[in-house]
């Protein structure tokens, strides 16, 4: 190969090796960055100690000052689900699902099919055996899977504390993709940690032990 010949191959084909390349890479390091966060959750009892019997790791609704942590939570839910105005028969996807909770308790209160997907296997197992115990397998599907990765329409989709870990640079490629995803008349719900500061880099022991390349 001459000098020219391979300026001429870089330029024409490297561009887009190298974006495959880093997608690639990037998607294996949130596989693996979900799967031991997760794993240090489900095995640490600490976190039992202070989440609520359906685990959801994300703020609650407290309407009122007597509320305990499980009616906060179930009080967020039936927020979502008002919120989402889910018709008959649509289809909902929930991004990020956790343990669940979120899509079982869409599926209890809608005549609706609903799609969960998340990249930890303990939470995968869990959600598939918990649908299975409430007789809802032909109602709630769950997916081990990237939301990158889906190529399917919904009417409605929602998230509840995943976008914290899409990083900055990748909000646009998130809305994208939700765009994507969305059925013309389609309606989606983020729900995520805000701050009535200004934008600002993250606090490096947040960056270090609770989001790594996260945002918030």
């Amino acid at each position: 190969w001459t000098g020219t010949y391979v300026r001429t191959y870089v330029r024409t084909y490297g561009r887009t090796y190298v974006r495959t390349y880093v997608r690639t890479c990037v998607r294996a390091y949130v596989r693996r960055y979900v799967r031991t966060y997760v794993r240090t959750i489900i095995f640490l009892s600490l976190y039992i100690l202070f989440l609520d019997p359906k685990k959801q790791y994300s703020c609650g609704y407290f309407k009122n000052e007597s509320d305990t942590l499980e009616e906060a939570q179930n009080n967020k839910i039936q927020h979502i689900i008002k919120k989402l105005n889910i018709k008959p028969n649509q289809k909902v996807l929930d991004i990020g699902c956790g343990w669940g909770s979120l899509a079982i308790d869409i599926a209890k209160s809608t005549n609706c099919e609903v799609t969960g997907i998340t990249l930890s296997e303990n939470q995968f197992n869990h959600c598939v055996k918990k649908a299975k115990e409430l007789n809802l397998e032909n109602q709630v599907t769950f997916k081990l899977i990237d939301y990158r990765q889906l190529d399917e329409k919904f009417d409605r989709i929602v998230s509840v504390g995943m976008f914290e870990h899409v990083g900055r640079k990748f909000y646009k490629n998130f809305f994208k993709k939700i765009d994507k995803l969305l059925n013309v008349e389609g309606v989606s719900l983020i729900h995520t940690i805000g701050s009535v500061n200004p934008p600002r880099d993250p606090h490096p022991w947040i960056t270090k032990y609770i989001f790594p390349g996260g945002y918030t």
